[in-house]
């Protein structure tokens, strides 16, 4: 079974290379086999609550969410 993972999207780590890089080289290591980002890299706070996948019509997260440009945070390992 080949497994993939998603970083944690939360400010501080992210967007920080300090603990990006050692992240991605210990599920390297691991044997992930691919890594995935989000393809919303903005997120509105006041929104018309319109999500199907919710209850209460909100996406899962915060408008403070880090949440990256995904090729701007895959071109970093890459690199």
């Amino acid at each position: 079974m080949k497994l993939g993972i998603i970083p944690l999207m939360q400010k501080g780590f992210t967007t920080n290379a300090a603990w990006a890089w050692p992240f991605l080289k210990m599920i390297d290591a691991a044997g992930v086999e691919s890594v995935w980002t989000v393809e919303h890299p903005i997120v509105a706070e006041n929104y018309e609550p319109l999500y199907s996948y919710s209850n209460h019509g909100r996406a899962p997260f915060q408008a403070d969410t880090a949440m990256c440009d995904p090729l701007e945070w895959l071109a970093f390992p890459a690199g």
